[in-house]
């Protein structure tokens, strides 16, 4: 699959996801500022599906690849997304809205960055 048809599919997400914007096939939280907090489709194995990653990255630790340490992925560890599927858009607007953004908007300050950290492992 490619990051065009991605960012497509991303861009139809954006009016579910105020204070959002996407670019290939990540969708982030504007503005960035000390933390990336977003959301990003990852290849699955099938070519039409893809898991959908919810994370944050600290900035102020210098890096140059992005990680999804700091997050988990939408619907479980298997859960796949199929692209082709009629009600995409809905259903996956639907599960970011539950619970992707009450999780990324926790994260407002540094601080909240190691408090949301520490809350993963529990």
């Amino acid at each position: 699959m490619k990051k065009k048809e991605l960012e497509v599919i991303g861009k139809r997400l954006l009016p579910m996801l105020p204070g959002f914007s996407v670019k290939g096939d990540l969708i982030f939280a504007v503005p960035i500022g000390h933390t990336l907090r977003a959301i990003c489709f990852d290849q699955a194995v099938d070519p039409r599906a893809v898991y959908v990653e919810v994370f944050f990255q600290p900035l102020f630790v210098p890096s140059e690849v992005v990680y999804f340490n700091l997050g988990w992925r939408l619907g479980g560890q298997t859960h796949t997304w199929n692209v082709d599927r009629p009600n995409l858009v809905e259903e996956l607007g639907d599960a970011l809205r539950r619970g992707a953004l009450p999780f990324l908007s926790r994260i407002r300050s540094p601080l909240d960055v190691a408090e949301v950290g520490e809350s993963l492992g529990k």
